[in-house]
């Protein structure tokens, strides 16, 4: 595979001499380095998830066991995992999920996982990675992905877009691989670019800086960036990229200030991928070379339009900013209930300081930040609200009280259930 490299410090990396049109010719699929990093991400999630673990680095040394004796999952544990497993990488498609069930280690697994992608490509198919939403409206859905496109994406991010460490420089991911953030910049990326990666999902985010060196590229989110932002100042020559949810101009300006040397925020989604990039606060966003504006304003990637989460005004051919989220509605007995409503009638009542609303079952249910002292009459007071201003769809029925909004290690909003 021709390398993607680095002429120095700041330039863009180039096609390797040869290239056919001036492109890469890329895999179509994850090599085993790539699976192996995607595994490990997957399994983490599924010990975090049944029995509050975090798996260290030193866990997934060699070739280890993926078993009570060897990663710590009981049988029942293990059928949960092989289920998440077979979800992300489509592996119904060719059957191989069964004989995953038989292998007993991780590079067992990688071996399977690379044989469905061979059986896939004997028959002329593509194979794709399934993402889920993060579920903030509702029910997470999962969102599947052709790998030809997501390996397009990452390269070029880092051949088009220079998104790649300095020479001599890593990558630092805190972002899990299962995610799709994550899958195109510590999955893919590095592996499509020729440099390392230095997996730092089971540490502290603090820990990033620890490890950091002048030239490396640190991938993070805004809530991971703001952890990093107290832990600074950064190490001189320290470059980043921020996706998963909007990067606020202040926090952008005090990761600057703190020494960061360059930020790079990527806009997209999990229905679409990456969209568009900035690197300065409160710029419009560059729309990626391999989209384009087409007809009514919207976005295509080749013949398909991209179904966007947001409403852009445009500035430039290829330039957009973003003015808020299209309305998001979900369905309540077969009535569409648009939530920011729902939001606003009840963040209204005295003592509501933030609300998050979700599906729970076949009615709304809502978590509200608050005081202790005004969760004692809060309830009441709500279900009063509710009654006034909203139409019985849209009330919710359940309701939870706490002290912040419940959000996952990367500040993505998360079930309270």
């Amino acid at each position: 595979m021709p390398e993607l490299r680095r002429a120095g410090p700041g330039a863009l990396p180039q096609p390797a001499p040869g290239a056919v049109g001036g492109d890469l010719d890329l895999p179509q699929a994850p090599d085993a380095a790539m699976l192996r990093h995607l595994l490990i991400s997957l399994i983490r999630a599924e010990a975090r998830r049944g029995r509050n673990q975090i798996l260290p680095a030193a866990a997934f040394a060699g070739d280890p066991r993926i078993d009570e004796d060897g990663l710590g999952f009981d049988s029942l544990a293990r059928l949960d995992l092989i289920g998440a497993v077979r979800d992300f990488f489509d592996l119904s498609r060719t059957g191989i999920e069964d004989y995953v069930y038989i292998e007993p280690t991780l590079q067992g697994w990688t071996d399977r996982i690379l044989q469905h992608f061979d059986l896939l490509a004997a028959r002329g198919e593509t194979a794709q990675a399934v993402f889920r939403t993060s579920g903030s409206t509702g029910t997470p859905k999962p969102i599947p992905h052709p790998w030809p496109k997501l390996m397009r994406e990452a390269a070029s991010m880092a051949r088009d877009q220079g998104l790649v460490p300095a020479p001599g420089g890593a990558v630092l991911g805190l972002v899990p691989a299962h995610h799709l953030f994550g899958c195109l910049f510590t999955a893919l990326l590095p592996g499509l670019a020729g440099v390392p990666l230095r997996d730092l999902t089971a540490a502290p985010p603090a820990s990033a800086l620890a490890a950091a060196k002048p030239g490396d590229l640190i991938i993070a989110t805004p809530h991971l960036w703001a952890h990093l932002g107290k832990a600074g100042p950064f190490p001189p020559g320290l470059r980043g990229v921020s996706s998963g949810a909007p990067m606020p101009d202040a926090l952008w300006h005090s990761l600057l200030a703190a020494g960061l040397a360059e930020l790079t925020e990527v806009y997209g989604a999990s229905e679409t991928g990456g969209i568009g990039l900035r690197s300065a606060p409160g710029a419009a966003f560059t729309l990626l070379p391999f989209l384009s504006r087409s007809a009514g304003d919207r976005i295509a990637d080749g013949p398909d339009p991209l179904p966007l989460q947001d409403r852009l005004r445009w500035t430039g051919p290829r330039r957009f900013v973003l003015e808020g989220r299209l309305d998001p509605a979900v369905q309540v007995g077969g009535v569409n209930v648009r939530l920011d409503h729902v939001k606003t009638v009840l963040a209204a009542e005295p003592g509501v300081d933030a609300i998050a609303l979700r599906l729970g079952g076949d009615r709304l249910k809502a978590f509200v930040v608050c005081t202790a002292a005004a969760e004692a009459d809060l309830e009441a007071r709500l279900r009063a609200r509710a009654e006034a201003g909203l139409d019985a769809p849209a009330r919710p029925q359940h309701y939870r009280f706490g002290r912040a909004l419940p959000l996952s290690r990367e500040g993505k909003a998360q079930d309270w259930d």
